[in-house]
């Protein structure tokens, strides 16, 4: 049953205003939202026609003009923005951005992130779109299933990264004994007169991360690369680089660390 309606600051009866169903933790505001509300519970709808075909589906927030129109019976989407999820019949769907998920029809747990994000998406589920067109090629995308990141391209990642296009990673320049961090990938050392050390973190806190570290002059001097502690590089307590543009390729193990000496180009 409607308990009261709310318009311009005055307790007054149906059929304008917010309505609240206290039986069914049910919250409408918006001509003609929740006109098809049967058993379903715990919903919020906000905006014209916001939901305006619900009628068991419940959990469900609907903010914004036509947002969620064509529900019916699915629970626990979040639809956020004008015509947002507005044909969506699927469930556990997140859709945050004007007219995001658009054309979504029976596509479930997707989340959507920005104006028109996933908008050409219709049954293809567990999804991430985060863009700002109606792109199928989103800045940031990925699918939950598999699961995977995709960097513009289609959100079908073949990798638990899928990057389509280059990649930058920081190259550090160094003449001095150097310890490395989450900072650093590629190290540029020169070993000058008397030899430079370069101190490795701690395998165990950095279990996959890589290091290159490459020595770039001609001196006849070698750049040490030790591990912390008691740990190992290859099984030895530290390794050496004495010839220009050698290049050591380090990969924690999760408990020392492995790796290769690659050879100039």
């Amino acid at each position: 049953m409607v308990d009261f309606i709310i318009s311009n600051g005055i307790i007054t009866d149906p059929p304008l205003g917010i309505r609240e169903n206290r039986s069914l933790g049910l919250t409408f505001s918006g001509i003609t939202s929740d006109n098809s509300i049967t058993s379903g519970t715990n919903n919020t709808f906000i905006g014209v026609t916001s939901g305006s075909l619900n009628s068991s589906g419940s959990n469900n927030t609907f903010i914004g003009y036509q947002s969620g129109n064509a529900n019916t019976i699915s629970n626990d989407n979040t639809f956020i923005g004008h015509n947002s999820g507005l044909v969506s019949t699927g469930a556990q769907n997140t859709f945050i951005g004007s007219q995001s998920g658009l054309a979504n029809t029976t596509g479930a747990a997707n989340i959507f992130i920005g104006y028109l994000a996933g908008s050409q998406n219709t049954i293809s589920s567990n999804k991430l779109y985060i863009a700002n067109t109606n792109t199928t090629t989103p800045l940031i995308g990925g699918d939950f299933s598999t699961p995977g990141v995709t960097i513009n391209k289609t959100p079908t990642p073949t990798s638990r990264l899928d990057i389509n296009g280059s990649i930058a990673l920081p190259v550090t320049a160094t003449s001095i004994g150097l310890t490395l961090d989450i900072t650093h990938f590629w190290i540029k050392g020169t070993s000058g007169v008397g030899g430079i050390t370069i101190t490795l973190p701690d395998a165990t806190t950095c279990t996959g991360r890589v290091y290159m570290i490459q020595k770039v002059d001609v001196a006849a001097t070698n750049i040490t690369i030790t591990p912390a502690g008691a740990q190992t590089i290859n099984g030895a307590a530290s390794k050496t680089i004495g010839t220009q543009w050698q290049t050591a390729e380090i990969i924690s193990d999760g408990s020392n660390w492995v790796g290769n000496l690659l050879g100039a180009l």
